[in-house]
């Protein structure tokens, strides 16, 4: 009896160490997450019904700081509008972000032929 409740010990100590470690977050998530309502915030004033739908962001491997270049995806659909903005973004050391758009393309929602933005 005593060697069936060292062998459930063993069993059970082993199970604990074999447990997966828990998983971290990538740079480009915690980037695009931080981004997303930050930018909807800032163009709900400038574009009414603009909704950003999906942020990806690609910060190098070797980044010292979480920066990168995202890309953020959007709709107006009162316009029948898609579109996407490029955009350079960082979380400096102190936690605070900065971004900017590099540029913006946009597609009619129904034919998804390009148009003016």
């Amino acid at each position: 009896m005593a060697r069936v409740r060292r062998l459930a010990a063993v069993l059970v100590g082993s199970a604990v160490l074999a447990a997966p470690a828990p998983a971290v977050t990538p740079p480009g998530q915690i980037l695009a997450a931080t981004l997303k309502p930050v930018m909807q915030q800032q163009f709900k004033s400038k574009v009414r019904g603009l909704v950003f739908t999906k942020v990806t962001c690609t910060v190098p491997a070797k980044s010292k700081l979480i920066a990168g270049h995202c890309r953020a995806a959007f709709t107006v659909t009162r316009v029948k509008l898609l579109g996407v903005y490029q955009v350079v973004a960082s979380i400096s050391a102190k936690g605070r972000l900065g971004w900017h758009t590099t540029s913006v393309t946009c597609t009619d929602a129904k034919t998804h032929k390009p148009i003016a933005c």
